[in-house]
């Protein structure tokens, strides 16, 4: 996009009129979600409400991924064309993560973690076009700006309905665009469903020919730790034991990766505030709202700790192949353990009690070569598809 004429570089055959500048809070007014509500209002009851998973993850809201609640007339009932982001995260990254919600129902509400954007005039928006422009990069970048926090991050509705984001004036080009980027990501979905199916096959196929299939809890080939609350960062050195925040974790697709949060933490100071110190190889997880974090380079980590918004199960290396370990949670949402309240959270114990088929080592390593050769062949095709995209 050139930022002086607001002409895109490359562009559907036909037109040529320059985008505009439009600022949300001139396009539309906000609303909160749900308010003034305790964990026994949940579960139960005729209305329903939309997730800050369902949020989080799509960029078009999925209408079956919603949970009950009761009727409640003082709350705000979401529409056709509202528009959600995420207040909070434990990244600034994934802070204002946007969803459109494309349902006409009555009786649903916005989960307490997100606020709503209501157009002024839905007939001047195609609503795919806006779903995918409120994820593009160049979005993303103005609302990262905004995360405000530490261990936590959140943004201010206000703030948001500043920024300016530039929409082409013509409907049918919004419309072309947006048919555009369904279809790619259907196409994308299409082949994580046929990987999935591709997985499961060849895991049955694997797994019949096993010589040992045990059911066994998580507990039992690891451990599970809950991470420290942050260490004064005076009382911190150039050596020891390095500390891992959150916010630290370097997002690139749907992987994350540790990285190095320059923070050390010395072994008088772990002594005494009874700290656990983790090794590697690990499982990160955060234990509100997202869902698996793994560590890719797992096997170059040394002793570390993780700040107490984040948990990790330290594999059993004698019972536990790596590849196959960590292609295993690729495919376990930890979020459905629990979806108490708006936000999904779990807690260590609960990881322990997951009880998962494991063949023995020797055919763990079998399927976890398999599995290992399958992710970088579908990352290969997924960057080809990302890369049609960005030309675009």
């Amino acid at each position: 996009m050139d930022q002086k004429s607001l002409k895109p570089r490359i562009r559907f055959k036909g037109f040529t009129e320059a985008w505009e500048q439009r600022e949300l809070g001139q396009e539309g007014t906000t609303f909160t979600g749900l308010s003034g509500k305790t964990k026994d209002d949940f579960g139960h009851g005729s209305g329903a409400f939309v997730t800050y998973m369902n949020v989080f993850k799509n960029p078009i809201a999925d209408p079956t991924m919603v949970e009950p609640i009761d009727i409640d007339n003082s709350q705000k009932e979401i529409r056709y064309g509202d528009i959600f982001f995420t207040t909070s995260s434990e990244t600034p990254d994934e802070v204002g993560m946007s969803s459109i919600w494309v349902k006409k129902a009555t009786n649903i509400y916005l989960n307490s973690f997100c606020f709503g954007y209501r157009l002024n005039n839905l007939s001047k928006y195609d609503l795919s076009f806006l779903a995918y422009n409120f994820r593009a990069e160049s979005f993303r970048k103005d609302m990262v700006l905004l995360a405000q926090g530490i261990s936590r991050y959140n943004i201010s509705k206000n703030k948001v309905m500043e920024i300016q984001t530039a929409v082409p004036r013509c409907l049918e080009e919004q419309a072309k665009i947006g048919k555009f980027l369904v279809e790619l990501d259907n196409l994308i979905t299409l082949h994580q469903r046929k990987y999935f199916i591709i997985f499961n096959i060849q895991k049955a196929k694997l797994g019949n020919n096993c010589h040992s299939l045990e059911q066994r809890k998580l507990g039992d080939y690891g451990v599970c730790k809950s991470g420290v609350g942050f260490p004064d960062k005076e009382q911190g050195g150039t050596s020891g034991t390095p500390f891992y925040k959150v916010s630290d974790m370097n997002i690139e697709g749907n992987e994350r990766e540790l990285i190095s949060s320059n923070n050390y933490v010395s072994k008088e100071q772990i002594t005494s505030n009874s700290w656990n110190v983790l090794k590697a190889p690990s499982v990160f997880f955060a234990k509100v709202g997202a869902a698996v974090i793994l560590n890719r380079k797992r096997l170059v980590l040394n002793d570390f700790l993780l700040d107490n918004n984040t948990m990790a199960y330290v594999i059993d290396s004698t019972k536990w192949d790596t590849n196959f370990c960590f292609n295993t949670f690729e495919k376990t949402d930890l979020t459905t353990l629990v979806q108490v309240g708006a936000l999904p959270s779990y807690n260590a114990n609960q990881v322990e009690d997951i009880e998962i088929t494991i063949p023995n080592k020797k055919e763990q390593k079998k399927i976890g070569l398999f599995f290992s050769n399958l992710d970088n062949l579908i990352t290969l095709h997924q960057r080809e598809q990302i890369q049609l995209l960005e030309d675009y």
